[in-house]
């Protein structure tokens, strides 16, 4: 049973104001909005009462090793189905824009086109519209995945392992450099 979900997210770079939505099986799941600081990321989340957690952008080795496991599990199992990205891009040089808006978009083809190579199925559309007359950074990547709950209950299971062995290791080597 393949087990659907999507994601959408939103940036503008100009107000340093972004928005993400996940939906499994277009239920929509979370729902957060978000900017950047220095080193961290401010996420507020929550329509009532909102709640508001930073994310420090540090990692221990562990989170590391279960990360990098937990992606190369995903990159085999999972289906990609579609693939969106928009922009809304200005400066107030019409040239600049232009120039921006079509390096930005071929960047992204690019990058489609790669990931294409590797999931066939895939629907891929872009759309970078310059707009000439006032500032504005705009960014929307949709996409839709799909993973059959066996898959995504084994990656999760393998990448646990791979981390709780990494650490098993590094305490191997830790306490032989000691002797």
């Amino acid at each position: 049973i393949p087990f659907t979900f999507k994601f959408r997210l939103t940036y503008d770079a100009i107000k340093n104001h972004g928005v993400f939505t996940f939906k499994i099986f277009d239920i929509k799941v979370k729902f957060a909005t978000f900017k950047f600081t220095k080193l961290a990321i401010v996420i507020t989340s929550g329509n009532k009462k909102p709640k508001v957690s930073e994310i420090k952008l540090s990692m221990s080795k562990e989170q590391i090793v279960y990360v990098q496991e937990l992606t190369n599990q995903f990159k085999d199992k999972i289906k990609v189905r579609n693939l969106y990205f928009a922009s809304r891009i200005g400066t107030n040089d019409a040239f600049e824009t232009a120039m921006f808006s079509a390096l930005l978009n071929e960047l992204v083809c690019g990058a489609f086109a790669f990931i294409k190579n590797f999931k066939q199925t895939c629907s891929i559309e872009t759309s970078c519209v310059p707009i000439y007359d006032k500032k504005s950074m705009l960014f929307v990547l949709n996409s839709a995945f799909a993973i059959s709950i066996y898959d995504l209950i084994y990656c999760f299971i393998f990448a646990a392992i791979r981390k709780w062995r990494f650490k098993k290791d590094e305490k191997r080597i830790r306490n032989n450099k000691f002797n």
